[in-house]
Order: C-alpha cells, then structure tokens, then sequence
C-alpha cells in the first residue's frame, strides 16, 4: 500500500494542479514567521550580542509565540470588519500599468507617507514634487544614484547609510552628499543641525529603513522614525518613508503603519 506524502507542495503536485488556498495560506504564513526570526536574530547579532545573550533573547521570543500565533488565528477567523467595496462597485482591471497610473498624493506641510509598492518608484516621484516645490529636505539612503535629481539652488542633504561607526558625520556640511553610520545618533543630530539651519519646513525622506533595520534591530529603528516623526511634523514639515513590505512582518508593518497620516500601497 502507497503511504500519502505529508508535504504540502508533494500532494498539491500529485493532484496536478495548483495548491489550495489553505495551502498556499500555510506556506506565506510559514515564509513570513521565517523571515522575521531570521531579521530578529540578525538584529541581535549585528548589535554585538554574545552567543548566550542571543540564545536568551530567541527563547524569549519564542516563549511569546503561541499567544501571537492565537490573535493572528483569531483575526482571520473574524473576517473584515466592513463589507470590501469590490463587492458594491464595478470592478477594473489593476495590472502594473493601472497602478502606474495611479496619482500620488499631494505633498501637504504637517504630514507623514508610507510607500509600500512599486520598489521606491512612486516614493522617488513624491521626492521630486518635493524638491520642485523648494523644500528643504534631507534624504537618508543607501543608492543616491538612483533617487531623483535635485534642483541646483535645493538645500538638499544626502545622507548614505554605512555600517561603518565611524565619527566623521559630526564635522559634515549640511549640504551635499555624506556617507554616515547606521546610527541613530548620527541621524538625529545630523537632521537636528539641519533643521537649525534650514528653517522649520523640512522634508525628510529615507528609503533604506530595511538595511537601518539589519543593521541596528527594528525597535531601535521605529523609534528613530518616531523622532523623526514627532520633530517634523511639529514644525510642519514633511515625512516620507518607502519600505519593501515583504522584508518585515504584518505585525511589523502594522506597527509601523502607525506613525504615518497616509499610506500609498
């Protein structure tokens, strides 16, 4: 007698055609919980962390998993809140040139955006209203080659990530482009300086949150964007964050989405 295969993907192929939805469920939920333990403990070794130090802080975590795994089971099982408006409203086909097409949201003085798709295009095009506009801005990243011109008479500071901790960021100009440690400090006070000298409407934009995050741990970093929320917006400036959301967790994303007044996905 043939013994079934217990592996999801073997009995999916035996059948011949694609896994059910349970299936494909199990496997991007087995994806997601992988990634983030496996961010977590980079995390923790990037900041230094003895061998026994990181032992103790996965046990930890692990500790807590059982009660996460039940309020996600829990939400899924309560379904959404509203009734979705694709069932009330004729539906249009969204391919890549339907999302393209899609208009940004105006750059408005006191708000904060977070852009999860399209790999930093529509957050860089946000960039350039902004730079056209004569704002003041700083832009955090790791590829300024690839972010948008700036005007010759912007006050524009580039700021590229390094995981070198070096100390040469505090005798920057605040101007041009600089390479700086994934360091909070650095950052703070860099942006602190700037705000100083370039009035209170600034605009900040940072694309590299996932490396800040492989570098340093993801608390550390949502309370650099915390900062970075609660000092420009109280001055009317403008924030802009661009994440690929399949680097971090849903519970990491839905924290995140938090701080920011509107969410370009």
């Amino acid at each position: 007698m043939a013994l079934s295969s217990s592996n999801p993907a073997d009995r999916s192929n035996a059948r011949g055609g694609n896994p059910p939805r349970e299936e494909q469920d199990y496997v991007r939920g087995y994806e997601d919980g992988a990634r983030s333990a496996l961010m977590e403990v980079m995390s923790y070794i990037a900041k230094g962390h003895t061998a026994s130090e990181v032992r103790f802080m996965a046990e930890t975590r692990l500790s807590h998993l059982r009660g996460e795994l039940e309020e996600r089971r829990q939400a899924i099982l309560r379904g959404p809140a509203t009734v979705p408006k694709s069932t009330l409203l004729p539906s249009h086909p969204r391919g890549a040139e339907g999302d393209a097409a899609a208009p940004l949201p105006p750059p408005m003085p006191g708000y904060s955006y977070l852009f999860l798709r399209d790999g930093h295009q529509r957050a860089r095009e946000f960039v350039r209203q902004l730079l056209e506009k004569g704002l003041p801005a700083v832009l955090i990243t790791r590829q300024p080659q690839d972010l948008p011109p700036i005007p010759s008479d912007a006050k524009v500071l580039t700021l590229v990530l390094d995981a070198r901790n070096n100390e040469e960021w505090q005798g920057i100009e605040l101007s041009g482009k600089h390479p700086v440690p994934a360091d909070s400090s650095a950052i703070t006070g860099i942006v602190t300086r700037f705000l100083e000298g370039a009035g209170p409407q600034v605009a900040c934009y940072w694309e590299c949150f996932e490396f800040f995050v492989s570098e340093r741990n993801y608390e550390q970093s949502l309370k650099l964007v915390h900062w970075l929320n609660s000092t420009l917006l109280a001055k009317k400036g403008v924030l802009a964050l661009s994440v690929d959301p399949g680097t971090l967790s849903q519970t990491q994303l839905r924290n995140l989405r938090v701080d920011f007044n509107l969410c370009d996905e």
